[in-house]
C-alpha cells in the first residue's frame, strides 16, 4: 500500500486503518495507483477558518489564488462557511494528535461559487423546502445560514417573494432542478442571476433548454459555443441569465460555464458530495465521479451507499477515477436519535466580543460561549485582538456555533504565532516535534494539542492540570462593572 494512503488511513481511521492494511495482503498495492500524479485536490464544503478547512483538511490560504466559477478574480474574504469550493493544493501531511482537522496543506487555487442566485418563490416549512428560479431547494439541519436568515427557514419564510438568495449545495442526483442546500444567503440585490444543474428539453432548433422548471433561451451564442460548456441534453452547465424574463417566461442566457469539478490525476483527493449512481457494491459516483471502493474502509462500517446519500471519499485520482482508500458517510441522526449538529472548528482574533450577549466572532463568525469549557485561559482574559481556536456545533439558529471549546492561542511581541518548544516549519505543513507532541500555536493550531482530550465531556480533564476552566456564571459573577466595560 502505498504511503499516502498509509497516512490518510492512520490519520482519519486509526486502528481500523491498521485492520483495512492487514486485509489487504501486508503491501498490496490498488491497481492503476502505483504513480502517477501529485497535489492535493478537494471538493466539499466548508467547515472552518484556520487558515480554510474543507473535509476535515486545512488549507493555508494565504497565498492562494481565488476565483468564482467563471474565472473571475476573488479575495479569500469573500469565503463563507457552508460554501461549496474546489481547492487545489500541495500534497496533504498529516497533522499531529489533538489538531482540530486531520490532514494540512498548502492551497494553490481555490474555485467558489453559488450554485443558484435569484429570486424567491415559496417556502414550504412542512416540507423543509423553497423555491428559487424554478429549482427546489431541500434544507437540512446542517444548512448554514448568513446572519440575515438566522433561524433558516422560518425567516425565509417571512421574506417577501422576489428576495434574491444565493444558494450553495449539491444538485440531488437524477432530477430536474432539486439541490440540497449547504448554505443560503440573502443578497441585497443582484445584477444576474446563476443556475448550475441537469440540462433537460433541449431543442436545438430554438435554442432553447430547461434547468429545473427555468426555460432558457440561449440564441444570442453559437450552438458550438453553449455546446462546448455543457449546454448538451442531460449533461451539466453552469448557467448565467438575465434578471427579467421575456414575456413568454424564457430568460435570457449571458454565459454558460461547464459545472464539472476541475479533474485530474492526483495524490490526494477528497470530494463531498452526493451518490448519484451506483454499480453494485463498491462501485459508485459521488458528483458525477466514478469511484472504486473495493478495498475502502466504510465509516461507518455497517453503512450503505444509495443514490442521494451524502458522503466524503478520500483517495487518489488515476485516470478519471476516484481509488477510494476511506468513505464517510454523513449520519443524519445522532447516536442518542437527535439531529446532527455540524461541526465546527475556527481559529483567529476575537472581534465583536459582548459580556452580555456572551458573543463573540472569529472570522466573521458569530460564537456563542455559553457552554464554552476555556483552556489556557479564562473568559475575564477575553479581549478583542486576541487569538483563539473555537470548538463547537453549528447552533440551531443554522447561522450560529455554540461553542464547546475555545483555547487561547500564545503569540509573540510582533503578533506572531509563538513558537514555543516547536521546531516547526510553516512551510511544511504537519512537520511537528514529535518528541513533545506540542505545535506552534498559531492560527488554526493548537498550543499544546498532543494533551487533548477529543470529546466534548470535559470530566476526564479535571485535575490534570492541562487546561485552565470556568463556568460562566462564576466567571462573570466575580467581575466587577469596570472590568466587564473593558472587555466591550
Amino acid at each position: 500500500m502505498k504511503v499516502s494512503q498509509f497516512r490518510r488511513f492512520l490519520a482519519r481511521s486509526g486502528l481500523l486503518a491498521i485492520l483495512a492494511i492487514a486485509g489487504c495482503g501486508g503491501g498490496a498495492q490498488m491497481a492503476g495507483v502505483d504513480s502517477g500524479g501529485t497535489g492535493s485536490f478537494a471538493v466539499g464544503t466548508i467547515g472552518g477558518f484556520g487558515s480554510i478547512i474543507v473535509n476535515d483538511i486545512r488549507y493555508d490560504d494565504s497565498r492562494a489564488t481565488v476565483r468564482d466559477a467563471y474565472g473571475r478574480s476573488r479575495s479569500t474574504a469573500d469565503l463563507r462557511l457552508g460554501m461549496v469550493v474546489e481547492v487545489e493544493g500541495s500534497v496533504l501531511a498529516p497533522t499531529p494528535a489533538g489538531a482540530l482537522y486531520v490532514q494540512e496543506g498548502v492551497a494553490t487555487d481555490i474555485r467558489l461559487g453559488g450554485d443558484i442566485v435569484g429570486p424567491l418563490q415559496a417556502a414550504n416549512q412542512g416540507a423543509s423546502q423553497i423555491t428559487v428560479l424554478g429549482q427546489t431547494v431541500d434544507l437540512a439541519p446542517t444548512t448554514i445560514y448568513g446572519d440575515e436568515l438566522a433561524g433558516g427557514l422560518p425567516t425565509l419564510a417571512t421574506l417577501p417573494l422576489g428576495s434574491i438568495l444565493e444558494v450553495h449545495g449539491f444538485p440531488a442526483p437524477a432530477s430536474n432542478g432539486r439541490y440540497t442546500a449547504t448554505r443560503v444567503d440573502l443578497r441585497p440585490a443582484a445584477d444576474e442571476y446563476r443556475l448550475v444543474g441537469t440540462v433537460h428539453d433541449h431543442d436545438l432548433g430554438s435554442r432553447r433548454f430547461s434547468i429545473g422548471e427555468t426555460r432558457i433561451d440561449y440564441a444570442a451564442l453559437s450552438i458550438d459555443e453553449a455546446r462546448s460548456v455543457g449546454v448538451i441534453e442531460g449533461a451539466s452547465a453552469r448557467v448565467r441569465i438575465g434578471t427579467v424574463p421575456r414575456l413568454d417566461g424564457t430568460w435570457v442566457m449571458l454565459q454558460a460555464q461547464s459545472a464539472a469539478p476541475m479533474l485530474a490525476d492526483h495524490e490526494d483527493v477528497d470530494i463531498e458530495g452526493l451518490v448519484t449512481a451506483v454499480d453494485g457494491t463498491v462501485a459508485f459516483t459521488v458528483n458525477g465521479v466514478p469511484v472504486d471502493a473495493s478495498r475502502a474502509v466504510i465509516e461507518p462500517a455497517a453503512a450503505r451507499f444509495a443514490v442521494g446519500v451524502r458522503i466524503t471519499v478520500s483517495g487518489s485520482l488515476r485516470g478519471g477515477v476516484l481509488v477510494a482508500d476511506l468513505v464517510r458517510v454523513e449520519p443524519v441522526a445522532a447516536p442518542d436519535g437527535t439531529q446532527a449538529r455540524r461541526r465546527i472548528t475556527l481559529s483567529g482574533p476575537v472581534a465583536a466580543l459582548t459580556l452580555d450577549g456572551l458573543q463573540l466572532r472569529v472570522r466573521g463568525v458569530r460564537v456563542n460561549l455559553a457552554e464554552a469549557i476555556f483552556e489556557g485561559g479564562i473568559l475575564a482574559l477575553l479581549r478583542n485582538g486576541i487569538s483563539v481556536e473555537v470548538e463547537g456545533r453549528l447552533a440551531l439558529d443554522g447561522s450560529s456555533v455554540d461553542a464547546t471549546r475555545i483555547r487561547f492561542v500564545a503569540r509573540g511581541s510582533d503578533g506572531s504565532p509563538a513558537r514555543g518548544n516547536d521546531d516547526r516549519n510553516p512551510e511544511s505543513p504537519g512537520n511537528s516535534n514529535a518528541g513533545n507532541g506540542n505545535r506552534s500555536a498559531g492560527a488554526g493550531e493548537s498550543g499544546n494539542g498532543g494533551n487533548r482530550n477529543d470529546d466534548d465531556d470535559d470530566d476526564d480533564d479535571k485535575g490534570k492540570g492541562k487546561k485552565s476552566s470556568a463556568g460562566l456564571s462564576a466567571i462573570l459573577a466575580s467581575l466587577s462593572n469596570s472590568e466587564a466595560g473593558s472587555i466591550q
